[in-house]
């Protein structure tokens, strides 16, 4: 975020209806590692027992060595199903703000949506 006026954009996915934009989309489509990194995300984030930023970045973090990738690798699909974007505020912050349950949802979806596009 470079001005105030870019606040609204970007937090935006905490209060309105969930789109992922076309570019989010695409991303998604082409990230190999998306399917596996959504699954285990969704599980990990599920099974927290406390939904605060910290916990979030450490089960995040855990999945990267699990999935052997770089952060980069892992975080990316994540933002883009969570929020809906490939620019947003922190990511372990958002996922906090959103809450658990919204998180879950949305990752459900972004890889059901992601395993219905035909292979090729």
């Amino acid at each position: 975020m470079e001005v105030f006026s870019e606040v609204p954009g970007l937090m935006a996915f905490l209060v309105e209806p969930f789109v992922l934009t076309d570019d989010a989309w695409s991303r998604l489509e082409r990230s190999a590692e998306a399917p596996a990194v959504l699954a285990r995300a969704h599980d990990l984030l599920g099974n927290l027992e406390t939904h605060d930023a910290a916990s979030i970045e450490a089960a995040l973090r855990s999945m990267c060595s699990e999935l052997e990738l770089k952060p980069g690798k892992a975080f990316a699909p994540v933002r883009w199903a969570v929020t809906g974007r490939t620019v947003s505020p922190g990511l372990f912050e958002s996922i906090e703000a959103l809450g658990r349950d919204r998180t879950r949802e949305r990752l459900a979806h972004t890889r059901e949506r992601l395993a219905a596009v035909p292979a090729g």
